[in-house]
């Protein structure tokens, strides 16, 4: 397996200075430099800066032109935006991003929810755990958390042969998985046993 590199050792370099700054405002607006230039795992952090409610901290003012009276209130301008840059990440394959862009259709996050939609993220970063931007060996831990995810959808779906196949699939996986135990539970409480 080849590793990704998602940009120049200058712009690794800049990311992680940006990620050690202190001040938030510098930070956020390293980070948007980064991102605007197509570094990916920038573009994740802008994603999740806005979907975690963040933005403020960072100095990014939310896009108030944009109307949601008509939408869901899981459609809020930062929400919108946070997609936008995971979208960007993605587009570059940017594992961690398919993830982001899952859990985004999967509660209708800054997008109507889909749960066909959240499956196609997650079954990618499925299919691509390896890639996983993180110094280790070892990467089942991931795989395993990503299969949780999934078991999840399925559950919310109440498609729960499914649930329990893949909550099994990340438990065997990785059986030291937190989340993957917690897919267990998930399944329990939604079928009213717990």
């Amino acid at each position: 397996m080849e590793e990704r590199i998602y940009g120049t050792s200058q712009q690794y370099s800049e990311y992680y200075r940006a990620r050690n700054m202190s001040d938030n405002n510098t930070k956020g607006q390293a980070m948007k430099r980064l991102a605007e230039s197509g570094f990916a795992p920038a573009e994740y952090w802008m994603a999740t800066a806005y979907l975690n409610d963040c933005a403020k901290r960072y100095g990014f003012r939310s896009d108030t032109s944009m109307d949601f009276s008509d939408q869901p209130f899981a459609r809020t301008p930062d929400y919108v935006t946070g997609v936008k840059w995971a979208k960007r990440a993605a587009d570059h394959k940017y594992v961690y991003a398919y993830k982001e862009l899952g859990a985004a259709y999967k509660i209708g996050k800054g997008v109507i929810q889909n749960y066909s939609e959240a499956l196609k993220w997650y079954f990618k970063a499925v299919d691509e755990y390896e890639y996983v931007d993180e110094d280790i060996e070892d990467k089942t831990a991931i795989l395993a958390d990503f299969l949780a995810f999934v078991s999840n959808v399925y559950c919310d779906m109440r498609d729960f042969e499914n649930a329990r196949k893949y909550s099994k699939l990340a438990i065997k996986t990785y059986p030291d998985s937190d989340l993957a135990q917690l897919s267990v539970g998930y399944i329990d409480i939604a079928m009213g046993r717990r």
